[in-house]
């Protein structure tokens, strides 16, 4: 049975993410901070779907985190046949306002430890010549966005980062998929302190569920790109149609900075 490692398994994306691996019949490497959250739904996954669900604690904010993640799979004998980079932190806010440490927190999550772990593991599936990263990006990869400055900056480089593997690692059997969901209905926004957004608003916006399976299939599809919904892809085609100064303005009006 083929193993997938998943980040930021305790909640949102991830949550669902781990769901479809396992309905897939894949055993689970869940990792997150939450610990407590995790060995829960480790327990409800094998229940449901008879697979082993391995569970490591790991705060992907600390720069050894990935080498201590690596130093597990490889102590506990196991092989990673997909990794699944869905850890990430976002911040909303006036950037010269913005908590130096959040900052740092996101830099390391979003891009530090999603880079190493995938060097780490990369090894093993050359050597099989068989494997499959799944990188989450966002549609906000596209374009600057105005008080999520440092947020999209961070998935700009998850999604160069993981089309330039691509490139790379052609012919070697190993595919990489950056998937590029919009807002998907978690509580990334409350953590993120977007406060101005309601509940209500939270619940109109995409099923994680249906990201997930659609970044499952991508996968298997060997796409490189995967853009969640096809409003999201009609918007990120327009906005190869227009100069770049268009598309930053629009941005900066939707945030309700400009006017």
């Amino acid at each position: 049975m083929p193993t997938a490692m998943i980040t930021g398994a305790s909640s949102g994306l991830g949550r669902e993410m781990s769901k479809v691996f396992a309905k897939h019949h894949y055993d689970l490497i869940l990792v997150s901070r939450r610990e407590d959250v995790l060995l829960n739904f480790a327990k409800e996954l094998m229940q449901e779907y008879a697979i082993m669900v391995h569970v490591f604690r790991s705060d992907l904010s600390h720069a050894a985190a990935a080498q201590k993640i690596a130093r597990y799979v490889q102590s506990e004998g196991l092989v990673v046949d997909v990794l699944v980079n869905n850890a990430g932190l976002g911040e909303y806010g006036y950037f010269p306002e913005a908590s130096p440490e959040k900052i740092t927190e996101m830099v390391m999550v979003n891009m530090h430890s999603l880079t190493l772990l995938t060097r780490l593991l990369l090894p093993g599936m050359l050597a099989r010549r068989n494997g499959n990263v799944l990188n989450i990006a966002s549609t906000v990869a596209f374009q600057p966005q105005p008080l999520l400055a440092v947020y999209a900056a961070t998935k700009s480089y998850v999604l160069s980062f993981s089309q330039a593997l691509s490139l790379e690692l052609k012919g070697t059997g190993i595919v990489v998929t950056a998937l590029c969901p919009g807002s998907t209905r978690s509580d990334f926004f409350r953590r993120a302190s977007m406060h101005h957004l309601t509940q209500e608003g939270i619940e109109r916006f995409a099923d994680p569920f249906r990201v997930a399976d659609f970044g499952y299939k991508s996968l298997l599809a060997g796409k490189t790109t995967a853009i969640f919904g096809l409003g999201n892809r009609i918007r990120i085609f327009a906005l190869r149609l227009f100069p770049d100064s268009w598309g930053h303005r629009l941005s900066a009006l939707r945030k309700g900075r400009l006017t």
